[in-house]
């Protein structure tokens, strides 16, 4: 007990608290966020717990999901995102959201979930096999940690669902292997839940594959939204969040700029950097063009064409 927490592990654990308790945040209210019961949270803030590791990675994730819902930028595709969550969510359906990487999937799906307590949000990561992806679900609705066979998790998320029924979004869905699909049909057939899959738009091949586990999940899709490309409007929104003043003309580059890519996680990084140094400069547009030239050209040279 002592390795488990050491003094790193214990000044990560008084971290926590103090960042929960600032926003108001019980044990009970952390333990229904990470899908786990009060009595767990009790043992790991009182480090009693015997394997506390992934019970911290769900409270670090909570909180940076929850830190996030302060810095929102309300982009068109963000949006689209939530109005797209909304359907589902109220109408009880099975519904894709694709996208490509960067335009703000994960953080509409995390904000979603924590904005809304009946909705849970698991991530799926590439180094992930089938039996992890099934835990990670469980993670995110069952109130203790789940254990046993593929079939003994299945029935314990399910069961969970039909006790208390939430909205089930699954990031990175595209990385789903063709089992999973299966399981995931029956998760929304049995527990009587909405789905929301979310991924790159590589998971629509993917669930037109025609192989019997995907078509399973395909014939239940009702709703599909693909989110759209940057608009101007957003160039200027992200602008107006770092407090920069652009010309037009500087606002058409970076339009052309990410629109090479879709990332806004490229715009994001470029502002994120001119806001430190902007002060230094004549004007917004002189530290935005710098800063792109300085930082961030030598890591895109290939997919932009951002005008010097």
């Amino acid at each position: 007990m002592a390795d488990v927490y050491n003094d790193d592990v214990k000044k990560q654990l008084e971290t926590l608290q103090r960042e929960f308790a600032a926003l108001n945040m019980s044990q009970r209210q952390i333990a229904e966020a990470i899908g786990y019961s009060s009595a767990v949270v009790n043992q790991i803030f009182a480090k009693k717990y015997e394997k506390p590791d992934r019970i911290i990675e769900l409270m670090v994730g909570l909180l940076r999901r929850l830190k996030s819902r302060q810095n929102i930028v309300p982009t068109t595709q963000f949006k689209e995102a939530l109005d797209f969550f909304d359907s589902v969510y109220k109408r009880g359906m099975f519904g894709v959201m694709l996208g490509a990487s960067g335009l703000g999937k994960s953080f509409a799906g995390e904000y979603y979930a924590v904005t809304n307590d009946d909705v849970a949000y698991c991530l799926w990561l590439p180094s992930m096999n089938l039996k992890e992806m099934l835990y990670s679900i469980a993670d995110s609705v069952v109130s203790s940690p789940a254990k046993g066979s593929l079939y003994q998790v299945q029935m314990e998320i399910i069961k969970a669902l039909r006790a208390r029924p939430r909205m089930l979004i699954i990031d990175e869905a595209d990385l789903m292997p063709e089992k999973m699909a299966n399981i995931i049909r029956s998760i929304n057939d049995d527990g009587n839940c909405s789905i929301a899959l979310c991924g790159m738009p590589i998971l629509e091949t993917i669930l037109k594959g025609g192989s019997k586990n995907t078509a399973y999940v395909y014939s239940r899709i009702k709703r599909w939204r693909t989110m759209g490309q940057p608009k101007r409007e957003d160039i200027l929104r992200w602008a107006e969040f770092y407090n920069l003043t652009l010309s037009d003309e500087l606002t058409d580059d970076l339009l052309r700029w990410i629109g090479k890519s879709g990332e806004y996680r490229m715009l994001n990084n470029l502002f994120s950097t001119v806001a430190d140094v902007k002060d230094k400069f004549e004007t917004h547009d002189d530290a935005v063009r710098d800063a792109y030239t300085q930082v961030l050209s030598r890591g895109h040279k290939r997919k932009t064409a951002f005008a010097a």
